[in-house]
């Protein structure tokens, strides 16, 4: 995981994206998306507004004693769409293409928008401090109306920028001037600059609402400070900040009035305990003075947290609030549990940035035992309201369809409050956008890849509406004492306590009071001592695993993810050596690996559902796109819009006996070519050939 303000900086700094001498194609074939509208059309397949008719802001977010978001005293959940329109991006749109965005991200089933980098988006080109661009600001003002009349609740950062609102930042708002998320824990004038931008943007009155961002019942939760966390900026920067040198050397002072008792722990002459010759340990040190370091960090977080959480009281917020939602460490979630509500990110495989020498590790993530989705749902505190805000396996990847099933599916079974794919925009309107980084699929341009824009498309059914089962019981993950945590607290949890997350739902849990619950299923220490269970070993050597629930089955070896639930059967694949049976889908051929969702749109089982939709998703690059090897690790040009999607033969059977018809929908959910379907005596075959018929979509409607 690497901050996001490191990895604009890099796409910001780039050069344009020249095509290498030597550089090869992997796109042989495949399909070119001819249609470039995106807007999803209203009566269309996949228009889900009609899913949640019910659709509109009925009261403020708030967190029932059992940990969830509520509204009016019911759980809500949400599915939350990003919007991060920074100046590369085009910005904030005109009020009516705002409008347009909003309605979109009603019919793609969200009802939750974040905003990201608000702060330098209006600041950008600006000379003055809260200097904010006049025609920004009223295009962000009219957005949030626009997305309120939608029924679309609002997650802001208080502070997503470096740079906060200071003026004159050159020669882009991604350059480190003020390094505000540290200062902001130990420096009072970055304090009262945080304040400031409060008051002058969030409590300043809408005027299209007629009332401030801070005091609408649209605003669902604050993230105080996005990634503030010390041990995350320490672990990105690969250093103690440097802003955080005096007040270290102010807190050792009083921790040490006795020289000797320093010169033990730190092991240097106490003379040096000076701002500018204190000799910090490494970033990566485990020792008893990086145990200070720590104690130092908490205790800063802890009074930032405190601070910051009155202020917006004081200036009329009543929602929901968090902070250091980044760092899947014991130490770090010390300081997300002091809050009601806890977020989280994390990814798998982020891109070096969208120049040509951009590098992933273009792995699939059951290389890594779904390493990176336990982390997340491992982290989650017991009694706190859980949200995502940022979460990806980004483009160019060549697996990313997995994440369109893992992470809806684990959200679900483990009863999150929210999840948010990390993007510039989970919707885009339109493939002909001149934005420098709207002209192409890049990485976190969901809205722009078809492959991601498919997972979204299965996270409404999976996620909001609840097709997958959640866990009624639940593990705990029990820290009772100091010495359980062990390296925990460094490195995060060991993967014999993670993985646990892969079966059933976890809470992470610091009390020491004994837990007698019905709704425990055990209680499992984390220290230094715990042993891999039978199922972890079986984990472990890449065999299959099942959910508790029973409607979620795993090879890691096969790298394979099922689902079988009564609306939606699904299936995440690196390729298929056998038929694959789902119940009411069978697999019998596929000629490449992907995603293969179906799922019921009339709220009927399969089987007795007369619509159902069928994602198909595979793979998709930029036209263009060029890489140095086969391996597509290193980019070698990025490639312009359209996209072209590798096409699949898949031959599937329908365990349905009743005359079916189905046809391709284009990716604004128009209506395409027929498909021929064979009815057998009990069942329905469907020979899909992508390539052969030059069907370049993810999407197919089989209806009764």
């Amino acid at each position: 995981m690497k901050r996001l303000s490191a990895t604009l900086l890099a796409f910001v700094s780039s050069a344009a994206p020249l095509l290498a001498e030597e550089s090869i194609a992997v796109d042989k074939g495949w399909l070119t998306v001819n249609n470039p509208n995106l807007e999803i059309v209203a009566g269309s397949p996949l228009d889900f507004s009609p899913l949640f008719p019910e659709q509109k802001i009925d009261g403020r977010v708030e967190i029932s004693p059992q940990g969830q978001l509520t509204v009016s005293g019911k759980p809500r959940r949400f599915l939350c769409g990003t919007i991060s329109l920074t100046p590369p991006y085009g910005g904030f749109p005109d009020h009516a293409s705002a409008d347009r965005l909003a309605r979109q991200m009603r019919r793609a089933g969200y009802n939750l928008a974040r905003f990201h980098y608000v702060d330098a988006t209006l600041m950008s080109g600006r000379k003055g401090d809260f200097d904010y661009h006049p025609e920004q600001l009223d295009r962000f003002y009219y957005l949030l109306a626009a997305l309120r009349q939608q029924g679309i609740y609002w997650m802001i950062d208080g502070l997503s920028s470096v740079n906060g609102a200071y003026g004159s930042v050159e020669p882009h708002r991604w350059v480190n001037r003020h390094s505000l998320m540290a200062k902001v824990q130990v420096d009072d004038a970055a304090r009262r600059h945080w304040r400031k931008l409060q008051e002058t943007l969030y409590a300043r009155v809408n005027p299209y609402t007629g009332r401030s961002t801070l005091a609408d019942d649209a605003l669902m939760g604050v993230i105080l400070v996005n990634e503030g966390g010390f041990q995350f900026q320490m672990a990105v920067d690969r250093k103690i900040p440097d802003a955080a040198r005096p007040a270290l050397v102010a807190w050792l002072k009083q921790r040490y009035p006795q020289a000797a008792a320093f010169e033990k722990v730190w092991r240097q002459p106490a003379a040096q305990l000076d701002a500018s010759r204190l000799q910090l340990p490494d970033h990566e040190e485990q020792s008893p003075r990086m145990e200070d370091v720590l104690a130092f960090f908490d205790e800063r977080q802890a009074d930032t947290g405190r601070w910051m959480e009155a202020a917006l009281r004081e200036l009329g917020y009543r929602g929901p609030v968090t902070a250091y939602n980044n760092m899947p460490t014991t130490h770090m979630a010390r300081s997300r549990a002091r809050f009601p509500w806890v977020d989280m990110h994390a990814y798998h495989d982020e891109a070096s940035g969208r120049e040509p020498g951009s590098r992933i590790a273009n792995s699939s993530s059951f290389d890594n035992s779904l390493g990176w989705l336990a982390d997340l749902a491992s982290h989650r505190i017991a009694g706190k309201a859980f949200t995502v805000s940022e979460w990806g396996q980004p483009f160019w990847n060549s697996w990313r369809y997995e994440s369109s099933l893992t992470v809806p599916t684990w959200a679900a079974l483990q009863g999150w409050d929210a999840i948010c794919q990390h993007a510039s925009s989970t919707v885009d309107l339109d493939y002909r956008q001149k934005n420098s980084w709207k002209e192409a699929m890049m990485p976190y341009t969901v809205g722009l890849d078809p492959i991601t824009r498919a997972g979204e498309t299965l996270g409404a059914l999976l996620f909001r509406r609840g097709d997958v089962r959640i866990d009624t019981q639940f593990t705990r993950l029990a820290i009772e004492q100091p010495a359980d945590e062990a390296s925990a607290k460094y490195w995060g949890l060991p993967r014999e306590i993670s993985r646990h997350a892969l079966r059933g739902r976890v809470a992470l849990d610091f009390t020491k009071a004994a837990v007698n619950s019905p709704a425990m299923r055990e209680n499992v220490p984390i220290t230094a001592q715990s042993r891999l269970e039978k199922w972890l070993q079986a984990l472990e050597r890449g065999e299959d695993f099942t959910t508790f629930t029973g409607e979620i089955s795993a090879s890691i070896r096969r790298r394979q993810l099922q689902l079988r639930t009564e609306n939606t059967v699904a299936v995440a694949f690196d390729r298929l050596s056998a038929p694959l049976d789902l119940g009411y889908l069978r697999i019998n051929q596929a000629s490449r690996g992907g995603l293969v969702a179906l799922s019921s749109l009339d709220a009927l089982p399969l089987g007795k559902s007369r619509k159902m939709l069928l994602i198909v998703a595979t793979d998709a690059l930029n036209t263009g796109m060029r890489f140095k090897a086969a391996d597509r690790k290193e980019l070698a040009a990025l490639g312009l819009s359209p996209p072209r999607l590798a096409p699949i033969r898949l031959q599937l059977d329908l365990r349905d006996a009743r005359e079916l018809k189905a046809i391709s929908l284009g990716l604004d959910g128009s209506a395409g070519k027929p498909l021929k379907l064979l009815p057998a005596r009990t069942f329905t075959s469907l020979d899909l050939d992508t390539g052969r018929e030059q069907l370049a979509t993810t999407y197919f409607l089989i209806q009764h």
